[in-house]
C-alpha cells in the first residue's frame, strides 16, 4: 500500500482524496482520517508511519491498541486504493470503457443503447490506419461482442457477425505474433544456452501478410512495418529496409505521432544490428546512423532529445554514439558531443553506459589514464559493459607500459568468463575468444629472445588472426600492434 501511495503522481493523489470523500465510493470516516494523516507524508511515507500504535492514536484517538481493526482499516483502505487505480485506468482508456459498457448493454438486453455505441465505437476504433498494436485487441473484442449479441438474440445476422469476429481475430493475432518476432530478434543478446526463443506459426502468419498485403499496405502499416523488418532480418535484404523508409516517408502524414517512433526505432534498431553483425551494408548503416547523430544531438537542445528518448526501447545509447563517431574518426564531433551533453542522457542503469562511453572517447585521444579511471568505475550489472571495460582497461595499461597492473586486470578477467553464468553464448565466446588471442599475443611481446625473432612471431600472429573465421574483440588493434 505505501509503495503505491508513494508512487502516485500529485495529481493522482490528489484524485485519489476526492474519490474517498466522495460518499458513493468510500462509507467511513476512518477512511479519510487515514488519508488526511498520510497526504502530508507523502511521497516519503515509510512502514514506521501506519504501525498499530500511530493508527490507534491518531484515527481512532484510542490509546488502547486493536489490532483486529487497525488490520481491518488498512484492508479497506488498500481495496478502495485499488478499485481506485481501476477506475484511473479506464478513465485513461476510453476503448476499455465503451468495451464494458457494450458488454452491460448486451447483458441488460438494451438494444437500442447497445446499437448507437457500436456504431459509434466502430467508427471511433475502425480508423483509415491502424496505427497502434491495441487497437487490433479492441477491435476483436468489438466484433466478438457483436457476435454474442447476435447469438444471444437468435438474430439472422449472427453468420455475418461471426465472419467480422473471424477476421478481426486474424488480424489480432497476426500483429501479436509479428510483434512478437521482432522482439525476439532485437531482445537475441539477452538469450543464454538454457533459454532459446521459438518463431510460433511463423510461416502461417508470413503467408497470410502476403496474401492480404494490398489490403495490410493500404490500412494496416503496422503489421506492414512488422512483416516487413521481420523479412529484412532473415537475410539481411536491404530492400526490405528500403521499402520501409520509402512507405514511411510516403506514410508520415496519416501517421499518428506514436507510430512515427515505431517506424523511426525499427529503422534505426535495424541499421543498428547491421552494423553490430557486420551483415549488409556497414558502410550506409555508419553514414545513416552518423547523420541521424549529427541531426538529433547537435542540431537540437538536449532536453527536446530526453523527450523524443522517454519511454523508446531500442535507442542510441551514450556508448554506440562514441562507438560510431570513433569507428568514423570524428574527432572534434565527438568532443562538441560529449561537451553538450555529458551525463543528460544517462541516468541509473544508463550510467555504465555513460563510463564505458567516456572511456573509450578518453582512449581515442590517447589519455590512457583518464580512461582507466573511466573503465573503473563500470559496474557488473551488465555483464557485457563489463568485459568491455576490462579489455579496454587491459590495452590501456598495455599503452602505458605498465605489464604488471596489465596482468593483474587480465588474470581476473579470466577467473571472470570462467565464474559468470550471466554472460550469453555471444559474449562468452567473444570474450574468450580476446582473453585466448591475448593470451598468445603477450607471450610473443614478453617472451621472444630478441628483436627478430619477436617480429616473426608477430607477422606469424598476424596471419594467424587474420584467416580466423570468428575475428575477436579488438581485431584492429591486434592488427596495428603485430605490423
Amino acid at each position: 500500500m505505501i509503495d503505491i501511495l508513494n508512487k502516485l503522481s500529485e495529481e493522482e493523489l490528489e484524485k485519489f482524496g476526492l474519490h474517498i470523500n466522495s460518499r458513493s465510493n468510500n462509507s467511513y470516516s476512518t477512511i479519510v482520517r487515514l488519508y488526511n494523516y498520510l497526504h502530508p507524508k507523502y511521497p516519503g511515507i515509510r512502514k514506521e508511519d501506519i504501525t498499530p500504535e500511530k493508527i490507534s492514536l491518531i484515527v481512532y484517538k484510542e490509546e488502547n491498541i486493536n489490532i483486529i481493526k487497525v488490520r481491518k482499516l488498512l484492508t479497506d483502505f488498500r481495496n478502495i486504493l485499488d478499485r481506485f487505480l481501476v477506475r484511473l485506468k479506464q478513465e485513461e482508456d476510453d476503448y476499455q470503457k465503451d468495451l464494458v459498457l457494450l458488454g452491460i448493454y448486451n447483458n441488460k438486453d438494451l438494444k437500442n443503447r447497445y446499437r448507437i455505441l457500436l456504431k459509434k465505437f466502430r467508427k471511433k476504433i475502425n480508423k483509415l490506419y491502424v496505427t497502434d498494436f491495441n487497437l487490433y485487441y479492441y477491435m476483436f473484442k468489438t466484433e466478438e461482442e457483436n457476435f454474442n449479441h447476435y447469438h444471444t438474440n437468435n438474430d439472422s445476422r449472427v453468420a455475418s457477425a461471426h465472419e467480422l469476429k473471424s477476421r478481426s481475430l486474424s488480424y489480432f493475432f497476426v500483429a501479436m505474433q509479428l510483434n512478437n518476432y521482432y522482439d525476439n530478434i532485437v531482445s537475441e543478446i539477452y538469450v543464454t544456452k538454457d533459454f532459446k526463443v521459438e518463431y510460433h506459426f511463423y510461416e502461417n502468419v508470413m503467408a497470410y501478410v502476403e496474401k492480404n498485403i494490398k489490403l495490410i499496405k493500404l490500412h494496416h502499416p503496422y503489421i506492414y512495418m512488422l512483416y516487413l523488418i521481420v523479412r529484412f532480418y532473415e537475410n539481411y535484404e536491404m530492400k526490405y529496409l528500403k521499402t520501409i523508409e520509402d512507405y514511411f516517408e510516403r506514410s508520415k502524414k496519416k501517421l499518428t505521432g506514436n507510430m512515427i517512433y515505431d517506424f523511426y526505432e525499427v529503422i534505426l534498431s535495424a541499421y543498428l544490428k547491421i552494423r553490430s553483425k557486420k551483415r549488409g551494408n556497414v558502410k550506409e548503416a555508419n553514414k545513416f546512423l552518423f547523420e541521424l547523430c549529427d541531426n538529433l544531438y547537435i542540431k537540437k537542445d538536449p532536453e527536446t532529445i530526453k523527450k523524443i528518448r522517454k519511454g523508446r526501447k531500442y535507442f542510441l545509447s551514450f556508448v554506440t554514439i562514441v562507438n560510431l563517431a570513433i569507428t568514423l574518426n570524428k574527432r572534434d564531433w565527438l568532443k562538441e558531443f560529449i561537451f553538450k551533453y555529458d551525463r543528460i542522457l544517462t541516468s541509473g542503469a544508463n550510467d555504465d553506459s555513460y563510463n564505458l562511453g567516456y572511456m573509450k572517447y578518453f582512449y581515442f585521444i590517447g589519455e590512457y589514464e583518464k580512461a582507466i579511471a573511466s573503465g573503473s568505475q563500470v559496474s557488473g550489472k551488465f555483464p557485457n559493459y563489463y568485459y568491455l571495460s576490462k579489455i579496454m582497461i587491459i590495452r590501456s595499461y598495455f599503452e602505458l607500459g605498465d605489464f604488471i597492473s596489465m596482468h593483474t586486470v587480465f588474470s581476473n578477467l579470466r577467473k571472470y568468463l570462467t565464474r559468470n553464468k550471466k554472460l550469453n553464448d555471444f559474449d562468452y565466446n567473444n570474450l574468450k575468444n580476446f582473453l585466448t588471442t591475448f593470451g598468445k599475443f603477450i607471450r610473443i611481446v614478453e617472451n621472444s629472445a630478441n628483436e627478430k625473432i619477436r617480429k616473426r612471431n608477430l607477422e606469424e600472429f598476424r596471419m594467424e588472426i587474420v584467416n580466423m573465421k570468428v575475428k575477436p574483440d579488438s581485431y584492429l588493434w591486434f592488427l596495428a600492434k603485430s605490423g
